[in-house]
């Protein structure tokens, strides 16, 4: 059994140890381990790389919902996996406000309960930790474009920052026009972010879009 989650929020030594040596994994036990898990808050002593492989492993559940590790979890288990996570994150993000994965988390967690309020809070604070992280930005962007309705201006600033951010590459651009295509809703958002921008990208965004929808 994957026994990441129940080291992490355990706080248990050996428990650190086996979690450098066995990547988190979204798998029926790493989830059940959480599950059961109790005091998730109790993190004092663990280490970095510990809280970021619990953050991962939530990231990835919360991210995923019809995953198919996710059916071996009654509803129960669903809400308690939830609340785990978003338990992790408030922990993580009090002992270290400049952690842009665990606002992040905290977030995505957020988004499943219908917390709006929390959801601006903790997208703008992963966002200003972390303004250039791409990896950050393109789930930020996948939360925040789908529930652009709820969101309140500051974490409207923050996803408008992120767009301008990935804007500027590639694969941020490739990543933008898939979401302009398979979310019509979004489409008024990406495009008044765009339109600052200058031409050269405006024009790259265009062809990847004509691209994207053939």
């Amino acid at each position: 059994m994957v026994l990441a989650l129940v080291c992490i929020i355990g706080g248990s030594l050996v428990a650190i140890r086996e979690l450098a040596a066995v990547p988190p994994k979204l798998s029926a036990q790493s989830l059940a381990a959480l599950t059961e898990a109790t005091n998730p808050t109790a993190i004092a002593g663990v280490s970095y790389s510990a809280h970021q492989g619990g953050l991962t492993l939530c990231l990835e559940a919360l991210r995923h919902p019809n995953a198919l590790s996710l059916r071996f979890l009654d509803e129960q288990q669903k809400l308690q996996l939830d609340q785990k996570c978003a338990d992790l994150a408030a922990a993580l993000t009090a002992a270290s406000p400049l952690d842009a994965h665990a606002w992040l988390v905290g977030a995505m967690a957020a988004a499943k309960t219908g917390s709006w309020q929390r959801v601006d809070a903790d997208l703008s604070a992963s966002q200003a930790a972390a303004p250039t992280q791409n990896w950050l930005a393109t789930i930020r962007l996948e939360l925040g474009l789908s529930h652009l309705d709820q969101l309140g201006p500051t974490a409207i600033e923050a996803l408008e920052m992120d767009v301008g951010m990935l804007a500027g590459t590639e694969p941020g651009a490739r990543l933008l026009a898939e979401h302009y295509v398979s979310l019509p809703p979004a489409r008024d958002f990406i495009e008044s972010r765009l339109e600052t921008e200058p031409p050269l990208i405006q024009r790259r965004f265009v062809s990847t879009v004509a691209r994207a929808g053939q």
